[in-house]
């Protein structure tokens, strides 16, 4: 996908990473199939987009990433647990991106 897009525009200036999807149950009933497809919509996503732009982003001193999650990480719902394991993985992608990247920013949002 990101081929086709940095082809089109090789400098990106903003990401969005906006899609997810749930998984509802406890953490024992879950199958490494419904794993692998949460985490690869949930954060393997993010994390490919992200290293898709950062290199142009970083060379030119400018961007922005904004990283929405759909859960707030304080959850009173315990079925929401590995929702909430993605969001905070979210979290602590952009803090450990955006230190890197002068001049540009690295945002998550936590809609309510």
């Amino acid at each position: 996908m990101f081929e086709t897009i940095l082809n089109e525009d090789p400098s990106p200036d903003v990401l969005i990473n906006c899609a997810g999807i749930a998984w509802f149950g406890l953490l024992q009933d879950m199958t490494d199939a419904e794993y692998e497809r949460v985490m690869e919509t949930n954060f393997g996503s993010v994390f490919r987009c992200c290293r898709a732009v950062l290199p142009s982003m970083l060379r030119r001193h400018s961007g922005c990433i904004l990283n929405i999650s759909s859960m707030c990480l304080n959850p009173s719902d315990p079925w929401l647990f590995f929702t909430v394991v993605q969001s905070l993985s979210r979290v602590r992608l952009c803090d450990s991106t955006d230190y890197r990247m002068p001049g540009s920013s690295v945002l998550h949002c936590l809609p309510e």
